[in-house]
């Protein structure tokens, strides 16, 4: 029979799904529940997940960070004047705007 989301479960979930990584959320959770699980529960408590490609896309680098497309890094935006990526060259640092993955239907 499947594990049931106690109060103390769902509490747990809502303090750690938005920033939480996958192993930590599963370890604090006993390893009760597998990902897929979380995942569901997270959903139909309305749970937003910063920084993951959440449902809105909200991405925890977002305030004071850029993104350098060629080597896939973001960094601090004081790291990156003029736009200019300190560890690549690259002079199209840019904003990471929204991280979603999902595509509207």
């Amino acid at each position: 029979m499947p594990n049931k989301w106690t109060l103390y479960d769902k509490a747990i979930l809502t303090r750690m799904y938005s920033t939480g990584t996958q192993e930590d959320i599963v370890e604090a959770l006993e390893n009760k529940f597998n990902w897929k699980a979380i995942l569901l529960q997270a959903n139909r408590m309305n749970l937003i997940r910063y920084g993951y490609g959440g449902r809105s896309g909200e991405s925890k680098y977002s305030n004071n960070h850029v993104y350098c497309p060629k080597c896939e890094r973001f960094m601090d935006r004081e790291k990156a004047e003029n736009k200019i990526c300190p560890y690549c060259g690259v002079t199209k640092v840019r904003d990471p705007g929204n991280q979603s993955t999902r595509r509207n239907k």
